[in-house]
């Protein structure tokens, strides 16, 4: 986990499938954290972050920029499935609402399987993410909707940092990939 401004971290996960997908965390003025993708699911990422001294007593609001394994590999770690309901600490799990048929595909042509997970709060374009007191900046986080790498693509703007989080959307060793745009006009 590493530090990159203020209240915001990021996470490698080094996967065995070669991804190495990148997940945020954006620290509130409170007790709240939201986390941006949950990796491919390779290890326990929910393990991981509850054990990280600055996190210990802190809950959880999950965001997946879009439905593609390396983004949402680790979800079910974070969700209602199971005996014991939502992950401890984990208030939402949350996806776009722009393409819900799409974002509930839990079988796709991907090269390893998703575990089972329920997404509990459906994203609106527009809609703010509170992590706290919508008086202090650090808690507003904006929901964007940016369907065209998939139909239920998302980006989030945090303006106290100036930041965009935008999952793969643009990928680190490709090109921009707006794979679904020809379906979004």
């Amino acid at each position: 986990m590493t530090q990159i401004s203020s209240n915001v971290y990021y996470i490698v996960e080094k996967d065995t499938l070669g991804c190495n997908p990148l997940c945020y965390l954006i620290f509130g003025s409170e007790n709240k954290v939201l986390l941006v993708d949950t990796g491919c699911g390779c290890g326990n990422l929910y393990f991981y972050l509850k054990n990280q001294a600055i996190l210990k007593d802190k809950r959880f609001i999950v965001v997946n920029t879009h439905n593609h394994p390396e983004q949402i590999g680790g979800n079910w770690r974070f969700s209602t499935t199971g005996r014991f309901g939502l992950a401890h600490a984990v208030d939402d799990l949350c996806a776009s609402r722009r393409h819900k048929y799409y974002t509930r595909l839990l079988e796709s042509n991907w090269h390893w399987t998703i575990e089972t997970y329920k997404i509990t709060r459906w994203l609106k374009d527009g809609e703010m993410i509170l992590l706290g007191p919508d008086t202090d900046s650090r808690n507003v986080v904006q929901v964007l909707w940016t369907p065209g790498h998939t139909p239920d693509s998302l980006v989030l703007w945090y303006p106290h940092d100036k930041r965009l989080f935008i999952g793969d959307l643009f990928y680190r060793f490709d090109d921009i990939m707006f794979t679904s745009a020809k379906n979004n006009r």
